[in-house]
């Protein structure tokens, strides 16, 4: 078995990396429905050929983003509860959340704009839910939560 399985070659990467702030830029001026591949391609100073070596079409590739930015919210740690109320602690979830907003900023722009439709804030917010629920669940004791 290869040492290198699941690492990304870096040219992958950076070439994924280009068509997703393709994308985002794209979506601050034009609405998902009206961007074609081309636009993003253009955008991203690649071709065609290469955008569909790694995605199926533009719904692919924002989905991919917004996964990824999901995936990353999910990653935030949540303290355990301790007998000893630390103000640091309980506040940090916070903190990195909002550091995660600021680290991906385009994404978030994009996505709140009119043009996106909203879609994302559903999945957003299903995901806040989720880390808000983990977080009383580790934070609270002998209390029924769903």
């Amino acid at each position: 078995m290869s040492k290198n399985k699941g690492r990304i070659d870096p040219r992958k990467r950076r070439t994924r990396q280009a068509l997703q702030n393709a994308l985002l830029t794209l979506l601050q001026e034009q609405d998902l429905e009206t961007i074609t591949v081309q636009n993003i391609t253009d955008c991203a100073g690649l071709n065609r050929a290469t955008f569909y070596l790694h995605y199926q079409d533009k719904y692919d590739l924002a989905e991919h983003i917004i996964k990824s930015i999901l995936e990353d919210i999910q990653k935030i740690h949540i303290p355990r509860r301790n007998p000893q109320p630390d103000l640091d602690a309980l506040q940090r979830p916070f903190i990195e959340l909002f550091k995660h907003v600021q680290n991906h900023a385009a994404f978030y722009q994009a996505m709140f704009s009119a043009r996106s439709g909203g879609v994302f804030i559903t999945q957003l917010q299903a995901q806040l839910e989720r880390i808000g629920r983990r977080w009383l669940r580790q934070t609270v004791e002998n209390e029924e939560l769903p």
